[in-house]
């Protein structure tokens, strides 16, 4: 039997169909970037790279697209299209991005939030930590003190002096470790950060150490100086570095958020105190106040990594260029991975940073298309252009961020 169409009919089905085609397109986001990794090391021809997308809240992925990379090597670009009316349109969400090899985790990032609201979200460079390698490291869980080692599939976990011996069990995603004789001792590692639960009780989040245990730097100017405290030794150069001097290291005491090494016989004493320290060469502060103690005079300086002071925390502007924000204050977390994110009082925004001996910068954010009233809408554009224009930072006595470039201030406390 033939069904005959008239003219008309056929053309309302074909605007139908383009009315379809147009409203998919208006509630598409595309995401696009690339993932890397540091290491000098080749993918298999088996390994898988996964994206997830899902609430920040956490639970299961919106959406997950799989990729066998089918012996392809990093940097891997990617683009992963997401309908936004299968998303919850009150929920903020993250991305992840997984490398498996096997059906198992072998490389991770971090979450970054993604402002699906936008039409073209870009990511740019995406950088994986290899699981494997975490597990040598160190971390800060809260005030606890945690390194991690693997121990053929296990892991063995020392926190603040106390060792556990855990065993790999089914994740969601990441890798997860648990006690055997008690499941309520875990640590599931997330990237380059992690949780963990002691007998039952979990601790803040974990996020790296970025400066080994074992390991201090510092330096000071006017006379220039440095000193390092590693691999068995304790190294002070002096007068610009024409003048190099050498110890065997000693055991360090600690007292009162105080660190001391003392070698006797050389009449040297080094302090560190867990401050921020500014230098007067840049405009960054520095985690560390060192002074060492000598015969010819003490040398006064800053010492550790000064991300340290950035990471971990989440920190609410309280000040854009001294004027205090009105409304709902914009707020920004940084990442271990590079990213920083957060609100800008009416819109979520992500964008990068970068951190070196002499500067802080932040690239241009991407952010969510949502309306707010006008004087929300204009202390938001104020904000992210004070954060584009970024190039140094210093924290307080007080714990006060304030992020400084050539277009002004943000002064920020965390929340």
């Amino acid at each position: 039997m033939r069904v005959l169409l008239s003219t008309a009919a056929l053309s309302a089905l074909l605007l139908s169909a383009c009315a379809q085609v147009a409203a998919q397109a208006d509630s598409s986001t595309r995401i696009t970037g690339s993932l890397t990794y540091l290491q000098r090391i080749a993918l298999p021809p088996q390994a898988v790279a996964v994206l997830e997308l899902r609430p920040s809240a956490g639970g299961a992925p919106s959406v997950e697209q799989r990729r066998p990379l089918g012996g392809a090597q990093v940097p891997i670009p990617f683009t992963m299209d997401i309908d936004r009316r299968l998303l919850d349109p009150a929920a903020d969400y993250v991305l992840r991005a997984l490398i498996e090899v096997d059906g198992r985790t072998a490389w991770t990032s971090s979450d970054m939030a993604v402002p699906v609201q936008s039409a073209r979200v870009e990511l740019g460079e995406i950088r994986l930590t290899q699981l494997g390698a975490q597990a040598s490291s160190a971390l800060v869980c809260g005030s606890s003190r945690v390194t991690l080692e693997p121990i053929g599939d296990g892991l063995q976990l020392v926190v603040d002096g106390e060792s556990f011996e855990l065993l790999p069990v089914p994740a969601a995603s990441g890798a997860r470790y648990e006690l055997p004789d008690g499941p309520d001792t875990w640590f599931w590692s997330r990237g380059e950060r992690g949780r963990l639960s002691l007998r039952g009780t979990e601790l803040p989040e974990c996020v790296p150490a970025v400066q080994a245990e074992g390991e201090l730097r510092a330096f000071g100017v006017e006379p220039g100086w440095s000193l390092r405290i590693a691999d068995g030794s304790i190294e002070l150069l002096t007068d610009y570095g024409a003048r190099v001097q050498s110890w065997p290291t000693v055991p360090v005491r600690q007292a009162n958020g105080l660190r001391t090494w003392q070698v006797q016989e050389a009449g040297l004493t080094v302090r560190v105190r867990q401050q921020p320290c500014s230098d007067t060469m840049t405009d960054l502060n520095w985690p560390l106040a060192v002074t060492v103690e000598r015969a010819e005079g003490d040398l006064r300086g800053c010492g550790g990594n000064p991300a340290e002071l950035l990471l971990g925390l989440d920190w609410r502007v309280h000040a854009l260029n001294g004027e205090t924000v009105t409304g709902e204050a914009p707020t920004l977390r940084f990442a271990a991975d590079r990213r920083v994110s957060g609100s800008g009082g009416c819109n979520r925004w992500t964008a990068g940073w970068e951190l070196t001996g002499e500067s802080l910068t932040i690239s241009r954010a991407a952010s969510t298309m949502m309306a707010c009233a006008e004087p929300a809408m204009a202390q938001e554009r104020r904000f992210l252009t004070l954060l584009a224009g970024v190039r140094g930072f210093s924290v307080g006595q007080d714990g006060t961020l304030e992020l400084l470039g050539g277009e002004g201030r943000i002064t920020a406390r965390p929340d």
